[in-house]
């Protein structure tokens, strides 16, 4: 399906579009190892760091890894387009997979970080699938596009820490290697799929139209508002959603099947809004979605500071599932109205980038503090940084106007 910008959109709905559903069927397939890793890879840290405060090095290493290859993901993407790029990307998810397997096989939390960062490179392609599907449609109907891609990852939502724990003995060798082994024939499969996938051609003035600088395109109130606002929305989930596998598990002492659910609820809470966020975001615009995702978090924050129990944290990591959801696609619907075709990787890059720096030094920091603080006096400090950020954005919403690019 090709779409080009300020024409009418074509006459198929842009939710029957064969790129969509190949979009969302891969980014569901590949984020099974990503909601996978999020309940069982801070529990195999925590068996085999050497010291309790590295336990969720593993997470932050795909993060970091997820990081530090977001230019290079987009490179490999505008040399080789977005179709053959996509499919590298799952190769090395599938790469990842067989790594961690190994490591371990062999007992080794070095190497398990390592297969971790790879997973965390590979994921730098999925994150990239969000701006292919806004190529595909009307600029009108990106923040539907955007909800359409995310209810895929609704599958990886149930079958992603499903696999964790019912694959755990699969392999005798090493307990969670079964997982390991189902999430990389995913990863095959959405690499498998992707052929069929068919890049959006774009008129050649478009694509060699006038570039502004990095700068410039940065004082754009909308383009700061949508990097600090997934920022926030990025880091803080990451944080929670990390945290909480450890305190459930480990400190609480509730059955893994328990942590299981809550890790489940949580992820469906983050993409099944998605069936309506699009056509909230259409009626009622981007940042009244943006500042309903703020209060999520805030109402998280507050039922944190609650004893835990079972209850406690089911509600807590729901609501921060919703709040990411309306965070994030308000803050990607902000950011695709800010650019030009032309100008279209090098933001793409940069605001990824920024938001995964972001959701690493959380991750990192999750680690740290779970086993130096209590479950409320996190959700203080998680609390304070949202209100802080917060009233950041609130200046920067009152400044000039400048929703539309100059």
């Amino acid at each position: 399906m090709c779409v080009e910008y300020g024409t009418i959109p074509c006459i198929l709905l842009f939710m029957f579009s064969k790129n969509l559903i190949i979009l969302a069927s891969c980014q569901a397939l590949i984020l099974c190892s990503m909601s996978m890793s999020g309940l069982i890879a801070s529990l195999v840290g925590f068996d085999l760091a050497p010291i309790e405060s590295l336990s969720t090095l593993p997470i932050s290493a795909i993060i970091l890894g997820n990081a530090l290859n977001v230019f290079g993901a987009v490179w490999v993407l505008k040399k080789l387009g977005r179709k053959y790029g996509s499919i590298i990307g799952a190769s090395m998810t599938f790469l990842a997979a067989v790594f961690s397997i190994v490591s371990l096989y062999n007992q080794s939390f070095t190497f398990f970080c390592l297969s971790q960062l790879l997973l965390g490179l590979s994921l730098s392609f999925v994150h990239q699938y969000r701006f292919a599907a806004a190529e595909c449609v009307h600029p009108t109907q990106v923040p539907k596009a955007i909800s359409f891609l995310l209810i895929g990852s609704i599958f990886a939502a149930f079958l992603g820490p499903q696999i964790g724990v019912s694959m755990k003995n699969l392999l005798p060798f090493a307990p969670y290697a079964g997982g390991y082994l189902i999430t990389g024939a995913l990863s095959f499969t959405a690499g498998c799929i992707l052929l069929f996938f068919k890049p959006v051609e774009f008129k050649n003035s478009d694509i060699s139209g006038n570039v502004r600088s990095l700068s410039k395109i940065l004082k754009q109130k909308t383009t700061r508002i949508a990097i600090i606002g997934g920022t926030i929305g990025y880091s803080v989930m990451t944080f929670i959603m990390t945290a909480t596998p450890i305190s459930m598990h480990k400190f609480s002492g509730y059955p893994l099947s328990s942590t299981k659910l809550v890790i489940q609820c949580h992820i469906i809470a983050m993409f099944l809004p998605s069936l309506v966020t699009g056509s909230l975001i259409q009626r009622l615009g981007p940042m009244v979605i943006f500042w309903v995702g703020i209060a999520c978090y805030i109402g998280c924050a507050l039922v944190g500071l609650f004893p835990t129990s079972f209850h406690v944290y089911l509600i807590e990591l729901i609501l921060l599932g919703l709040a990411w959801n309306f965070v994030f696609i308000s803050a990607t619907s902000l950011l695709t109205s800010s650019y030009a075709v032309s100008e279209r990787f090098k933001i793409q890059a940069l605001n990824d980038m920024i938001i995964f720096s972001g959701q690493f030094i959380a991750a990192f920091l999750a680690g740290f503090l779970i086993n130096r603080l209590s479950w409320a006096q996190l959700n203080i400090g998680m609390g304070t940084f949202i209100l802080s950020t917060s009233i950041l954005l609130i200046t920067l919403s009152y400044k000039k106007r400048d929703l539309h690019k100059t």
